[in-house]
């Protein structure tokens, strides 16, 4: 269980216990969003995060050297740095985002792949 998870906001209890059975899972249980000085911090340690409503800029993809996995629980990426998370080199799958959600009670499902 070496392979360290961040997720930068509370979801759902059932979505994480299968995550939590492979990986060290590292939650923001505060009731506010994680700072930005807060994200870096964490950053070098990661070895995947899932952001809620949180940006994912180049500064921080630049700090996350052993990151693999950026899996996005929300509609859309406009908070990801897509540009910047492609051109890491040592993604293992360069950039993966997915994107979960509800709109209008229609599950959504979007993805994006960089290479």
């Amino acid at each position: 269980m070496n392979f360290k998870v961040f997720v930068t906001r509370k979801l759902p209890e059932e979505g994480l216990t299968r995550l939590k059975k492979y990986c060290k899972v590292n939650i923001n249980t505060a009731d506010t969003t994680i700072t930005q000085k807060e994200l870096f911090e964490f950053a070098p340690l990661l070895d995947a995060i899932i952001p809620v409503g949180t940006k994912i800029n180049s500064e921080f993809i630049e700090k996350a050297k052993k990151l693999k996995i950026i899996s996005n629980y929300g509609v859309g990426y406009d908070n990801i740095d897509v540009v910047a998370a492609s051109k890491k080199k040592d993604l293992g799958y360069k950039f993966t985002l997915f994107s979960y959600g509800k709109y209008c009670g229609i599950n959504h499902v979007s993805h994006a792949y960089c290479k």
